[in-house]
């Protein structure tokens, strides 16, 4: 077994050897059991730390998850509003086309106006 030589001021000692005795063990058992306490500390300072170091990056995972989907929302709005005007559109000239076949169904041609057929009915009007 590896050995470690430690020196430490008398006083330290002392407590030690009174610490030891109160449990009914020899001081080198004592400072091993510190040295492992004091390691189990450092493992779980550092899972502790780990564990926080985690929990902020689920923190920004879960922000920019949100904002994602309040950007998809939005965009699902406008998409939505889009549709709806070309909805519209379509119906506006679904109803046109069938004003013009209807008016060609009964034998009447739909007239075509340019702005010179304008100018040609004013010139007629206006003699």
């Amino acid at each position: 077994m590896p050995t470690i030589h430690l020196s430490v001021p008398e006083r330290m000692y002392r407590e030690l050897k009174k610490e030891a005795e109160k449990l009914g063990i020899q001081v080198t058992d004592l400072v091993k059991m510190f040295i492992k306490q004091g390691l189990d500390n450092i493992k779980r300072n550092e899972i502790r730390e780990e564990e926080q170091y985690s929990n902020t990056k689920i923190d920004q995972v879960l922000k920019l998850i949100e904002q994602l989907r309040n950007d998809i929302e939005a965009r699902f709005a406008y998409i939505e509003g889009r549709i709806y005007q070309l909805n519209e559109v379509v119906k506006h000239v679904t109803r046109r086309i069938e004003e013009i076949e209807g008016i060609s169904e009964e034998g009447i041609e739909p007239e075509i106006v340019t702005p010179n057929t304008i100018r040609h009915k004013v010139a007629e009007y206006n003699q």
